[in-house]
């Protein structure tokens, strides 16, 4: 958690699951498949491509290649931690220079890093979430209990800094009282890549468009209502 006095996060963000210790030969091994996959990703998008492509074009098995990632859902959320780590560090580090300005500026900035930084991934979240979704187990209990699939530790780091620097925005006096966890809730439900890509394409909204919208409601529209904050005649 982070509290009022201390907007950033402590030491290494754990944004997902240790990975268990790796022999050498079996690292460089699976950073190969990494690298290739994120070539061919990147030429082609993500569903666009194949796992057998990506076997042929690290020059292995796909015997081999499906022992080390049983579908392309679990290979993208293994190139999707590394994006996320590299993302913490530079969010923590931009944080670390940002201690003099307002709580709501340093949460401007988080929501506006993680809204392009979900928006340049959306191709490999998508990949996350549906595969997941397609291969759910239906004896599990209470589905619907669960953090959208593959990214719990990622949406449990991005809740606490953001519910941080609410909290820290309060105690400050830069807004009026509310409750912090739940409206950290709300700003990641926006952020979500399905979400995000549902806006996009069937309610032609641009990225800017929706920042701005963001900005509007959570961060101008947090503030204490001017005056008597009673409804207006029409709205009763």
């Amino acid at each position: 958690m982070i509290d009022a006095d201390h907007p950033t996060v402590v030491g290494e963000p754990e944004i997902a699951p240790q990975r268990r210790r790796e022999r050498r030969d079996a690292a460089a091994h699976r950073q190969r498949i990494l690298e290739v996959a994120r070539h061919l990703f990147g030429q082609f998008g993500v569903a666009a491509v194949s796992m057998h492509q990506i076997a042929q074009a690290a020059e292995i098995g796909q015997g081999t290649l499906y022992r080390r990632y049983a579908n392309k859902g679990a290979l993208c959320r293994d190139l999707m931690h590394e994006h996320q780590v590299v993302f913490a560090q530079d969010l923590q580090a931009w944080l670390s220079t940002s201690v003099r300005m307002s709580a709501l500026t340093q949460l401007d900035g988080v929501i506006v890093r993680t809204l392009h930084f979900v928006d340049e991934s959306t191709a490999l979240l998508e990949a996350v979430v549906r595969t997941e979704l397609r291969h759910d187990r239906c004896d599990l209990p209470h589905p619907d209990d669960r953090m959208p699939p593959g990214q719990e530790h990622w949406f449990l780091w991005i809740h606490d800094l953001l519910e941080g620097l609410l909290r820290k925005a309060v105690a400050r006096g830069e807004i009026a009282a509310l409750d912090a966890p739940y409206t950290a809730d709300m700003l990641l439900a926006l952020m979500n890549p399905m979400y995000l890509r549902f806006q996009q394409s069937a309610r032609g909204y641009d990225l800017d468009r929706m920042i701005a919208g963001i900005r509007h409601v959570f961060l101008r529209g947090i503030h204490d209502v001017p005056g008597d904050a009673t409804l207006p005649e029409t709205d009763r």
